[in-house]
């Protein structure tokens, strides 16, 4: 017996010992007729779900996935996804079975790109429902390399990441991965692209995420400015509040307030009061850096604060990773050596080239003493 028919076999054994019948399906399964064997089962969904004997049950569907693979491709993803559809219906009643047939089925759908599309979406929206989503997160980290390289259109590449985002974000409305699905979800979107407003929403969800934790977000390299989606954003008063977080210093910040007032802050869920506490790090940040002692004086004027409090912000911005900096407090001086990286664009690439022209001056005067003194021993 062929192993293909000999699963059938099984599939009608098992179905007929979990619900007591008398299924007798061997003429079909002689002639390799799957599609009678799938149309006799597949209505028994829901009595095999209610039964008690889940690793039987679990057996059973898993079987009858391997028999769905044999049907012609546009068949089998037809008949996969009602029995997909019947296995998520039901929230409240043995949901990790449920789960874990509904992950068996897009296990083994590898060559069945569209039908595991749509059971990862199924997966992942039914532990999100049962809150399991622990139990399918594994998934999420490199989700992309789950599907063949060409096999997921942009559109479906929105949906994946835009489900998962709402997913993360139930759970755990601070986590940053909301954040980086949702860029991911943006980076789908290129210049020039005729749907780009479609994209609107999640630009302007994107931008109030960032905005409520600037400092997490620039850490994790997210850099919304130059997405296209979120740049044809420009012209509202949230996009102009971005861009004075992601580039600008306090003074920028401040003004922006004046003009927008704390009605814009608190219909767009954002706490003013922490974003200028954030500006005065960013500020502190675009402060020169390398072995230069910046005076006290020069801190405080910066970041619109009293000398005596000087000492209090440069710490605060140390333990947020905002900079790497050392304080004389005998001299009263502060030396900048690193800063955070807010963005990365032209004028990012031109303060880099500068740098390397300093360090190559450096590194060359540096070979022309050891020359020099290789030279002199020489002599």
């Amino acid at each position: 017996m062929a192993p293909i028919a000999g699963t059938a076999t099984d599939l009608v054994a098992y179905v007929n010992t979990l619900l007591e019948q008398s299924l007798d399906l061997s003429a079909e399964i002689k002639k390799g007729d799957h599609a009678a064997v799938v149309a006799a089962v597949a209505p028994k969904v829901d009595a095999l779900l209610a039964h008690d004997a889940e690793t039987d049950v679990e057996g059973t569907f898993s079987m009858l996935f391997d028999v769905l693979r044999q049907l012609p491709a546009a068949d089998a993803a037809a008949e996969a996804k009602k029995v997909l559809a019947a296995v998520t219906a039901k929230q409240d009643e043995k949901a990790l079975l449920r789960l874990r047939i509904a992950t068996s089925l897009f296990n083994k759908s590898v060559a069945l790109p569209e039908l595991r599309f749509d059971a990862l979406i199924a997966v992942i929206t039914f532990a999100s429902k049962t809150d399991n989503v622990e139990l399918v997160a594994s998934y999420f980290d490199d989700v992309e390399s789950l599907f063949a390289a060409k096999s997921l259109s942009p559109e479906k590449r929105r949906q994946l990441f835009l489900t998962i985002a709402d997913v993360l974000q139930a759970s755990d409305a601070t986590s940053l991965k909301v954040l980086l699905f949702l860029e991911k979800y943006l980076t789908t979107f290129a210049a020039g692209d005729k749907d780009v407003a479609s994209g609107k929403a999640v630009a302007v969800r994107t931008a109030k995420l960032v905005l409520q934790q600037p400092v997490a977000s620039f850490i994790a390299r997210i850099d919304l400015l130059a997405n296209p989606v979120v740049a044809a954003l420009k012209g509202d008063k949230l996009y102009e509040l971005l861009e004075i977080v992601s580039t600008k210093a306090l003074a920028e910040y401040l003004a922006f307030y004046k003009s927008a007032g704390d009605a814009f802050f608190k219909d767009n869920g954002l706490d003013a009061a922490q974003l200028e506490a954030t500006m005065r790090l960013f500020t502190l940040s675009t402060l020169p850096t390398g072995f230069n002692e910046i005076a006290y004086a020069v801190v405080a004027k910066a970041l619109v604060i009293k000398e005596d409090e000087v000492e209090q912000w440069v710490v605060k911005a140390i333990t947020s990773n905002v900079v790497s900096a050392k304080i004389d407090q005998l001299k009263r001086t502060v030396v900048i050596s690193r800063t955070l990286q807010r963005g990365f664009g032209a004028v990012e690439w031109k303060e880099i080239d500068v740098k390397l022209q300093v360090y190559k001056k450096n590194v060359g005067a540096l070979l022309e003493v050891v020359r020099s003194a290789r030279q002199a021993h020489q002599k």
